[in-house]
């Protein structure tokens, strides 16, 4: 007896029916196989990069379109800080969550963890993480920071930064079950910076930091910078190429940030705001909004604590850091009343020890030692460490000049209003 015209159409419809819930939960276990319930983070971190010197930070004259278009897609912070001004003690605060006199490196290129400190690395590759560094994210090599856990694919760095052992990773990866935390360090705005003659500006077309002296050696010191923070924006467009090909767009979060601010007087190697506050842009599809900015205080030794948070994790209770994840996600503007760093200098040169907190519009910065000679990163570069100065030297200079430096050399502190809206710097003298 032939079936019924309901039969024949129940039957098939059934079966239908059946396949697309078969297809669903298969969707569902294989999301969960791929470790997709987890983010993929990809935190691309540059060196010397200040916060004064991009697009999407105020200054348009520097061609950044990538960085533009993560300011775009995503948050950026107004107020983010480093723990110190020059590359290790600011490498070693980020992988342990703890301030420099807390972790034990303090120094450039000091390689001595305080007894019981750990990485936070560890913690990250506990939620199943692989991690992987390409470039420099620690200082040097043999970072006690830097755990077995790690990754590290070398190669090519400078002049020309290849992305190739990234791309053959992550495309021959063995076990695709587990999320990635890709870390990418670029160096290219550190010096030495390309030659003036490779610059895309003129030097009359820069603009020169405030409290420089505007002169055409400065200025085409300023070219060739501009054109390194060019060439990072074009690594950052290409990393960001490359991620969205092999890992999910909508579960994997991108940060761009820096170490600490631009090698130059007031910057790097100094307490001012052009030396700790560095850029901090995120985005993460459908999690981050877009085209936000947000004022909150946060610290680089916040950064892992935040990663091992979203994924799902808890940080050890005794760091200084804390995730912000409710910044990056924008569903809140405070995080830190007070900012502290700290700068000594480097192993066996140019120390200079100086502390800084910063409460509110309000920066303290005292000087341990003002009968030092303060030195900076461009006096190591010219003298290679050789310095011929001392602290009684006649600097030479205008009238206000000279009783600046004898304030300064009489003193130990300055206090310098700080804002969210503004990085000009103004500061007074005090003993």
């Amino acid at each position: 007896m032939s079936p019924s015209l309901d039969q024949a159409s129940t039957k098939p419809r059934y079966r239908t029916t059946t396949t697309i819930l078969l297809l669903v939960a298969a969707a569902i276990i294989g999301n969960q196989a791929d470790g997709n319930d987890k983010p993929n983070f990809v935190i691309f971190i540059a060196d010397d990069h200040g916060i004064n010197h991009s697009a999407p930070y105020g200054q348009p004259e520097y061609q950044t379109p990538n960085m533009q278009r993560m300011a775009a897609e995503g948050i950026r912070l107004t107020n983010a800080y480093v723990a110190a001004p020059t590359c290790g003690p600011s490498r070693a605060a980020l992988c342990t969550g703890m301030m420099p006199c807390r972790n034990g490196i303090k120094a450039n290129h000091e390689k001595e963890l305080n007894l019981g400190v750990e990485s936070l690395l560890p913690q990250l590759a506990a939620q199943g993480y692989d991690i992987v560094f390409r470039g420099k994210i620690a200082h040097g090599r043999d970072q006690p920071y830097v755990t077995d856990e790690v990754i590290n694919i070398r190669g090519s760095i400078r002049p020309e930064f290849s992305l190739d052992g990234v791309a053959e990773y992550l495309q021959q990866r063995t076990d695709r079950t587990r999320p990635v935390a890709l870390f990418i360090g670029c160096t290219f705005t550190h010096r030495a910076w390309p030659d003036a003659g490779e610059a895309r500006m003129r030097p009359e077309e820069v603009t020169v930091p405030a409290k420089t002296f505007d002169t055409l050696e400065t200025r085409r010191e300023m070219t060739r910078y501009v054109e390194a923070v060019e060439r990072t924006d074009r690594l950052l467009g290409e990393v960001r190429e490359l991620a969205t090909k092999y890992l999910p767009t909508d579960n994997t979060m991108t940060l761009y940030t820096s170490d600490h601010g631009q090698s130059w007087p007031f910057g790097k190697w100094s307490l001012y705001e052009a030396g700790i506050r560095t850029p901090m842009i995120a985005v993460w599809p459908g999690k981050i909004p877009a085209a936000v900015t947000n004022d909150a205080m946060v610290s680089w030794v916040d950064l892992l604590p935040t990663l091992i948070d979203f994924a799902g994790g808890e940080s050890p209770s005794d760091i200084d850091g804390r995730s912000l994840s409710r910044v990056l996600l924008n569903e809140t503007s405070q995080h830190r009343d007070r900012i502290f760093a700290m700068h000594n200098g480097g192993k066996g040169e140019a120390a200079y020890p100086i502390r800084s907190v910063r409460i509110g519009h309000w920066k303290y910065i005292r000087n341990l030692h003002p009968e030092f000679y303060h030195s900076t990163a461009l006096d190591v570069v010219r003298k290679r460490g050789k310095l011929t100065l001392s602290p009684h030297d006649d600097l030479g200079g205008s009238s206000h000049q000279r009783d600046r430096l004898r304030m300064l050399r009489r003193g130990r502190s300055v206090i310098q209003p700080s804002s969210e809206a503004s990085t000009r710097e103004s500061s007074v003298a005090t003993r």
